[in-house]
């Protein structure tokens, strides 16, 4: 295949993309970045102030990268590759004797961008997010103490009481990594190298590292997963009719998938939890190129 055709087809896909990829990941961003923020508050011993809720929701939104841009990748490709399919693109390549595997080269140049966008989101920008949250909670609090004391459950399953001081109380798990699920999230804002030191020690003093583990690997599997829900978006697209309604129920799928992770990650291991999501994505993306017959 000429390398012009590839580059033709490719930049045509791309700006197919463009448009329902900034739709969802505004809607999502707008969304996901207040139910966060929500939670975070519902958790909270002292509300902030308006500014203080406004920096809770922005410095959350890097953690959230490997959540909602997979989704609105996998929208984005669903609803072009629809497109195409509707106004006959895919008909005029067979027709062509061009296959739609030409449109691979370009989906993982443009997959692997965005890998790495979210990457720099889950394992730099997300953790400098939680800790800003944490500060503005802690500012919140010196200002107006809470009337009562009250516990709260971080990443480590630690039960630590408003002044920080932990009671020794530890599970194997607590809250789903990569959520903004407490107001102590201990792990998800220690960047990489505080994380692993802490893996490092805990597993020398002979403590169990699962949920540390299972957060480091979680920031690296976020990120590998939008280039795939590029490529799964395609054949779903073209044999769809609905794309936000498939991008949802697949997306939902996945989530469970994670949260069965989570809740396994003790018997199957912290890299089994974190790439199990990946891999029942990658094999229905296989299975689904197989099948179709424009590819």
């Amino acid at each position: 295949m000429p390398v012009a055709i590839v580059i033709k087809l490719g930049w045509l896909w791309f700006c197919a993309l463009v448009r329902p990829f900034g739709v969802a990941m505004l809607l999502l961003s707008v969304v996901g970045g207040a139910v966060s923020a929500g939670i975070v508050l519902m958790h909270a011993s002292t509300v902030p102030d308006a500014v203080g809720v406004c920096t809770i929701w922005l410095a959350g939104l890097p953690a959230l990268a490997g959540m909602i841009v997979p989704l609105a990748v996998l929208y984005a490709s669903i609803r072009a590759s629809n497109a195409w399919k509707e106004g006959g693109e895919f008909v005029a390549l067979g027709v062509s004797g061009v296959t739609v595997r030409t449109l691979l080269p370009p989906n993982l140049a443009v997959g692997a961008l965005i890998a790495m966008a979210v990457g720099v989101g889950t394992h730099a920008l997300g953790p400098v997010g939680h800790s800003k949250v944490q500060d503005v909670l802690d500012a919140a609090s010196a200002v107006e103490p809470p009337t009562a004391p009250r516990a709260v459950m971080d990443v480590t399953s630690a039960v630590v009481d408003e002044t920080g001081e932990g009671h020794g109380i530890r599970s194997s798990l607590g809250p789903p990594p990569g959520s903004l699920i407490g107001v102590r999230n201990a792990n998800l804002a220690k960047s990489n190298g505080t994380l692993w030191r802490d893996i490092r020690r805990l597993e020398r003093d002979g403590s169990d590292a699962t949920a540390e583990r299972l957060v480091a690997y979680k920031r690296s599997t976020m990120a590998a997963m939008a280039p795939l829900m590029l490529l799964l978006g395609l054949p779903l697209g073209a044999i769809g009719r609905w794309p936000a309604g498939i991008a949802g129920a697949v997306w939902l799928s996945l989530w469970a998938l994670q949260r069965v992770g989570d809740q396994a990650a003790v018997s199957i291991g912290p890299s089994g939890a974190a790439l199990l999501p990946l891999v029942v994505a990658t094999c229905a993306t296989w299975l689904l190129w197989v099948r179709w017959r424009a590819a």
